[in-house]
């Protein structure tokens, strides 16, 4: 074959487990095709990992297995969708030493099993295996993904037993599981017990602290720590919704006062934060300042346009992000998409939407195709909008499409549509308010006040409003 891609090589590998399966063929002959692919300059993907420790595991191959965990540590794939192989793999080779066992921990972790982590902890230790650093951060981390705040401080119980105090990466993972957790009284403490307070610690806190996080560096600036860019960044990415101007200014002010305003991560959310509390102006200020916008970059003042009526300057943008070779993704689409529906450019949205599978090759998503519905329904075109939800309509997205288009039957006046799409919603069950504030309001002005008041409860159930979604029309 003069011309081989990802699917050619995944495909031999494959074939090689059918013969693995059936006892005629050994994990050698794979691990050998693996290195032939990527002497080649074929990037593995998690597919062609999964083959391989496949093979690993059933035939013994503990060595071959261990050097693809390195690669994927390495990053030539997604650690999360290979972990529950790996853990298989472990298993079935038998192997029972620490590194072992901290790998099954840490997959765990990955997978925010926070149960099937301590579980695993527990075994190992009925083995007279007592742990070490990799052990209890990948315990913290487990109970940090999954919020098991009391499991958690099990752990912090066992490592103040074990560990040495003066452990950084520990002191780091324990304030990190705390502020996870939401308790950031507990945080705090942790980081203040410590003989030096580490700027990875405060930005454990700062990132979990929400909308108080100004506060927080308030406090790491009069103990003398230095924000970096992942401070910053955390900064105007948590709070850039609720903060005010001011604090954004403020936040601009310490990135510019220690040289962080050309990195990337700092611009794009500067960028967001600065969209967020109405000062579009001073958003594109900053997406001017950064040196080589990527496409984070771009999706972000694109957003930004979206998000303040200028739906034509969302796409004269778009396009000029096409000419200077930047290759675009579902997300941006989308974006591209909310511009459209946000400023009633229907022919544009069209286009767009078409040209997302045409020309780009983008497998459409639940989102485009809500955004659509919304695009349609906002201009008027409710009959079109319908029958779009009927031919996309499914159990999986069902919630989120009815729910655009309750909106837009709402804001024209058309009672029949919108008290069919409650109807449908309230047999769903959304777990968006924004649906049941809609439905109650339809109900209502239609005198169904049994229907008004199912709405009504349902949703005091959902609790908060859903983030996207403006309880205003």
């Amino acid at each position: 074959m003069p011309h081989r891609n990802i699917i050619s090589w995944n495909t031999v590998i494959s074939g090689l487990a059918g013969r693995c399966s059936g006892g005629g063929g050994g994990a050698a002959p794979c691990f050998s095709i693996l290195r032939k692919m990527m002497m080649e300059m074929a990037r593995p993907d998690h597919v062609t990992f999964l083959g391989v420790l496949r093979y690993c595991a059933q035939w013994d191959r503990a060595s071959h297995g261990e050097q693809v965990h390195c690669l994927v540590k390495l990053g030539y794939s997604s650690q999360k969708l290979l972990s529950s192989a790996m853990v298989d793999m472990y298993a079935k080779l038998g192997l029972t030493d620490l590194v072992s066992w901290n790998v099954m921990i840490s997959c765990y972790a990955l997978n925010r099993l926070c149960g099937e982590a301590f579980q695993i902890f527990q075994l190992m230790r009925s083995e007279g295996l007592r742990g070490d650093l990799y052990t209890f951060s990948g315990l913290l981390n487990a109970s940090s993904s999954s919020g098991c705040l009391e499991l958690g401080e099990q752990v912090h119980g066992l490592v103040a037993k074990t560990s040495p105090s003066s452990d950084a990466v520990l002191r780091g993972a324990v304030v990190d599981m705390y502020a996870k957790c939401g308790d950031m009284a507990a945080a705090l403490k942790s980081l203040h017990s410590a003989d030096d307070e580490s700027l990875v610690a405060w930005n454990s806190i700062i990132a979990g602290s929400g909308g108080a996080g100004v506060k927080f560096l308030r406090l790491m600036l009069r103990r003398a720590v230095d924000p970096d860019e992942v401070t910053l960044s955390s900064l105007l990415s948590s709070s850039g919704g609720s903060a005010r101007a001011s604090e954004v200014l403020q936040l601009h002010s310490q990135m510019v006062k220690r040289r962080l305003e050309f990195f990337l991560s700092t611009g794009n959310a500067l960028i967001g934060a600065y969209a967020k509390c109405g000062r579009i102006d001073d958003a594109f200020l900053a997406f001017s300042l950064i040196p080589i916008s990527d496409l984070i970059s771009w999706t972000t003042i694109i957003s930004a346009c979206a998000l303040h009526g200028r739906g034509r300057e969302a796409l004269q943008i778009f396009e000029k992000m096409l000419m200077t070779g930047v290759r675009p993704d579902w997300l941006v689409f989308l974006e591209v998409l909310s511009a459209c529906s946000h400023s009633g450019l229907v022919e544009e949205g069209l286009c767009f939407f078409v040209s997302m599978v045409k020309e780009h090759q983008i497998e459409l998503r639940s989102e485009h195709y809500t955004c659509l519905v919304d695009l349609l329904g906002r201009a008027g075109l409710l009959h079109d909008a319908g029958r779009l939800l009927s031919s996309v309509l499914s159990a999986d997205n069902a919630a989120s499409h009815l729910g655009a288009f309750l909106g837009a039957c709402r804001q024209h006046g058309n009672s029949r549509l919108a008290e069919r799409a409650a109807g449908l919603l309230l047999r769903l069950r959304s777990d968006d308010p924004v649906d049941y504030l809609a439905m109650g309001s339809i109900y209502a002005a239609r005198g169904c006040w049994d229907g008004a008041e199912t709405a009504r409860k349902m949703m005091s159930i959902c609790g908060k409003k859903s983030p996207g979604r403006s309880w205003v029309e």
